[in-house]
């Protein structure tokens, strides 16, 4: 009994293997999926004079924990690309 729930929690909770095909896994593929299809139709449409690239895999949807790590990175990765559009 134990055993098969540890086996349903794990199918739960993303091993961080991209092809596992857990709720949370399939969830983060999914969302990662629409944000970069409307980030990219955003971008064509109103063509900024800037764009700040953040690499995808920085985060993950459920990666709360991490905002103020997060947030710093954006603030210097932000910099840097004004510095560099000067």
């Amino acid at each position: 009994l134990f055993d098969d729930l540890l086996n349903s929690i794990g199918k739960l909770i993303n091993t961080g293997d991209k092809n596992s095909l857990g709720y949370f896994s399939l969830l983060n593929t999914a969302t990662h999926a629409m944000i970069h299809k409307l980030a990219k139709e955003n971008i064509e449409k109103h063509q900024p004079d800037i764009t700040i690239d953040i690499p995808f895999d920085t985060a993950s949807t459920f990666d709360f924990h991490r905002a103020e790590e997060l947030i710093e990175l954006g603030e210097e990765i932000t910099k840097k690309t004004i510095l560099n559009n000067k």
